[in-house]
């Protein structure tokens, strides 16, 4: 089984995005921005606008990562200043809604703002999955824009 960023890398350069690198590093690197026992428990899962969602597996770690934001933003701004992050917006894997039991305190938090409603695929974004000859690389990034809330018909909130 092949890895998230590699297949994202993969997609990135079939639709002609040469500019995906930063993204793709973020993601490769974020065990070394963030520490492994960060990492163990969150990870990042999309950047909209100039946040970086992150998600974490238990409200625990969701507190840590917001007593390591202004350090991880610092990492973030000093490798990766293409992208342009200037915040975070934290939540519990799972909790697509920010009012969710576990998140709820979290969003009350000055660093959790409420994330933007997820946008359904562009025609564009239909038309490039379609493309791609690779089933499994075709698969796992439509299982990847589902899970990020990308499919109202999904099932994911």
């Amino acid at each position: 089984m092949r890895k998230v960023d590699d297949l994202l890398q993969q997609f990135l350069d079939r639709i002609g995005q040469s500019d995906g690198a930063p993204y793709v590093g973020l993601f490769r690197g974020w065990r070394e921005i963030v520490g492994d026992r960060i990492a163990d428990h969150a990870e990042p899962v999309d950047i909209r606008g100039s946040a970086l969602i992150v998600e974490a597996d238990h409200p625990g770690w969701v507190q840590m990562l917001m007593m390591s934001q202004a350090r991880i933003l610092r990492q973030l701004k000093r490798r990766y200043p293409q992208l342009a992050i200037t915040g975070m917006h934290i939540r519990v894997a799972g909790d697509r809604a920010a009012a969710g039991a576990d998140a709820g305190s979290v969003s009350e938090q000055p660093v959790a703002a409420p994330a933007a409603p997820p946008t359904p695929p562009s025609a564009d974004e239909t038309q490039a999955l379609e493309r791609i000859d690779d089933s499994d690389l075709r698969d796992g990034l439509e299982r990847l824009r589902r899970s990020l809330g990308g499919d109202e018909g999904s099932g994911v909130v």
